[in-house]
């Protein structure tokens, strides 16, 4: 963009800014002529990513603030009133989590609303973010917001929108809902009303729902004879810990050990790089805890506690990560065969473990691949549900994010926190762990392991640069890879699978991921991040257990293969 132009839309923006803060910071980069800063604040609207916005929190177009907020509160309490019939009188929930400016953002929202004419479902204390869908069903409410980053840096932000069902919006509604953000005219023009003047008009949230929330969790343990189980806890400095400690000790079993330092809120996150308990990195302090106290599971929850992490021993006593397939295969065969079904449904997306669905055919329940993210996971149960009576099961992506049961549709921390407690105590009773039982599922069902690499495109063009090189990748795609054949691909952007000469179209919304599958079955999927300036690559291999073999030979091998598998598709797709 021309820097003259670039200065013109942030000094307007600024004159319509309701943050005079941000205002002056954007005057301020306009007469010191800091162009890169205003690139990156006003290089267009903050586009929708996962089912809602989401950036670093500042100043401009771009960013998330009190003017994108507002905004964007108008924009989805116009489609509301359009789409959803009752929408006022139904109301919207409000949630938040504790990260910068979520209390300033939700009241903003909140306001918006109620200005608007809707009634309002308030948060007053920082949530979970599962308790805004749970809160969404159990009030009959047209939509819900949750102020939320999930496990992004500290830098970030969002907003994210779960419709009238309490799932996350999907297309067409997220082009509707950014359709009316585009028409909303000047922030500062936008009405807001206080909450505190609002009356009956603003309900809020609090020991009530969080009490329906604990009873609907609990109905999802099977064993439900909690062992005597030492279990080292980490919040991740978020909101995760008063809400896992109470459902624990509801359930019978004996207080968590937490790392106290990530136990309290804290929107800095001081103890960690980035609050992702996908990273081992960030469960260095969880892991340390877990020696010193000879815990059996360690437990951890990302900051807006809708994903969770999990580490238990093995029968040499090491503590051993789950990966996010390894868990997610671990839970949905527990809940198929230690409970009876009429019409099993599990989901899983494109990028999950192929044994996940193998183990479900295997077992006879219906199964399904979604598109990357929970949402797409959860509208689809729904739809499936009402199609056919289905029954849900459970559904998880690799992104150590998994749900079960009919009271949240999303992705679940704190109710699945339970759920593998459940399971490590019924393994317990049948004297293994749960590294044991997945090794059950290995033998009967072949053992697979998966590996991931994050391409980063920091600074200036990186969607352009990411855009490129999945084109190149879609317009040339490998003939090898690791020394392997590719027998088949899949462009989930293009809508279709090739394997040799056959086409067969894909039944699936367009989404930009490539899948290329190998000889042997082995598999890798490629695709840009919807949230963050990377390339995802996951990488899948199954190795055949040799009767008597111990699972760490089959397990090295595995890994070695992998690793090769990754350093060629580098040299093949970057290096040149």
């Amino acid at each position: 963009m021309d820097n003259k132009v670039l200065c013109e839309r942030a000094l307007a923006w600024a004159a319509e800014d309701v943050d005079l803060e941000d205002a002056a910071q954007l005057r301020g980069w306009v007469s010191q002529g800091e162009m890169s800063a205003l690139q990156a604040c006003m290089a267009g609207p903050l586009p929708f990513g996962t089912a809602g916005l989401r950036g670093i929190i500042g100043p401009g177009s771009h960013a998330i603030n009190r003017s994108v907020v507002r905004k964007a509160s108008l924009g989805l309490a116009r489609y509301l009133k359009k789409q959803v019939e009752g929408a006022q009188t139904r109301g919207v929930v409000v949630g938040r989590d504790v990260r910068n400016k979520s209390e300033v953002f939700a009241a903003e929202a909140a306001g918006v609303f109620l200005a608007e004419g809707f009634r309002v479902f308030f948060w007053e204390e920082p949530c979970p973010t599962p308790l805004v869908p749970f809160a969404v069903l159990q009030v009959g409410a047209a939509a819900g917001v949750m102020v939320t980053a999930s496990h992004n840096p500290a830098a970030y932000n969002g907003y994210k929108i779960y419709g009238e069902n309490g799932a996350q919006i999907t297309p067409p509604h997220e082009r509707g809902i950014a359709e009316e953000i585009s028409h909303t005219g000047p922030a500062k023009d936008i009405a807001v009303e206080a909450l505190g003047m609002a009356g009956e008009r603003c309900t809020s949230l609090g020991a009530s729902m969080k009490e329906a929330y604990l009873k609907k969790a609990l109905e999802l343990c099977i064993w439900k004879k909690p062992a005597p189980l030492k279990v080292a806890y980490t919040a991740m400095h978020g909101v995760g810990t008063p809400w896992v400690e109470a459902l624990l000790q509801k359930a019978g079993y004996e207080a968590m050990h937490k790392v106290e330092p990530q136990c309290t809120p804290d929107a800095t996150f001081p103890t960690v790089c980035s609050p992702n308990p996908e990273e081992p990195s960030a469960l260095a302090l969880a892991k340390q805890l877990a020696e010193t106290c000879q815990a059996q599971l360690l437990l951890a929850n990302d900051p807006d506690a809708d994903r969770l992490a999990v580490g238990a021993r093995n029968a040499q006593g090491k503590l051993h990560i789950f990966s996010g397939n390894e868990l997610g295969v671990l839970l949905g065969h527990y809940l198929l065969t230690r409970k009876e079904w009429r019409r099993p449904l599990l989901l899983s997306t494109v990028v999950s473990s192929v044994l996940f669905r193998r183990m479900c055919e295997a077992l006879g329940a219906r199964h399904e691949e979604t598109l990357t993210g929970f949402k797409w996971i959860a509208n689809r149960a729904l739809e499936l549900r009402r199609q056919g009576a289905w029954e849900f099961v459970f559904g998880f992506e690799e992104a150590i994010g998994y749900g079960a049961g009919d009271a949240v549709y999303d992705k679940d921390g704190i109710s699945m926190a339970l759920l593998v407690l459940d399971m490590a105590s019924f393994c317990a009773a049948q004297g293994t762990t749960l590294v044991g039982y997945l090794e059950q599922i290995f033998r009967r069902f072949g053992f697979y392991t998966s590996r991931q690499k994050n391409l980063n495109f920091a600074g200036g063009g990186a969607a352009e640069k990411m855009l490129a090189l999945m084109e190149a990748l879609r317009n040339n795609p490998p003939r090898k890879l690791g020394g392997l054949n590719v027998v088949s691909r899949s462009d989930y952007q293009r809508g279709f699978s090739m394997t040799g000469s056959e086409s067969k179209q894909l039944e699936l919304p367009p989404s930009n991921v490539l899948a290329f599958v190998l000889e042997q079955g082995h598999r890798i999927l490629i695709r840009p991040s919807g949230t963050e300036p990377k390339i995802k690559i996951y990488m899948e291999w199954c190795e055949v257990l040799r009767e008597g073999e111990p699972l760490e030979r089959a397990a090295w091998r595995a890994e070695e293969s992998l690793l090769c598998l990754e350093q060629d598709c580098l040299r093949q797709w970057v290096s040149p």
